[in-house]
């Protein structure tokens, strides 16, 4: 799925709408192209969470986990 809600790294702001990536409106694409596979979608953003966390030093684990992972389902 190609999308303009895409990160800007090395500070993960989405290039389309400048929040925090994910952004929601991401989180919505991926939670509907994944919809079927939940189980990959949280092995993914897994991914970018070890990503994030790399060049996010600032920005406590916690925030990060909750900002990357905290909003899958089943994550609460």
């Amino acid at each position: 799925m190609t999308s303009l809600h895409t990160p800007i790294l090395p500070r993960w702001i989405c290039a389309a709408c400048a929040r925090a990536w994910p952004c929601p409106t991401r989180r919505g694409q991926l939670s509907a192209a994944y919809d079927r596979a939940p189980a990959c979608l949280a092995l993914v953003m897994a991914s970018r969470f070890v990503e994030a966390s790399e060049d996010l030093h600032d920005v406590p684990a916690g925030e990060l986990r909750v900002r990357f992972l905290g909003w899958l389902r089943g994550a609460r």
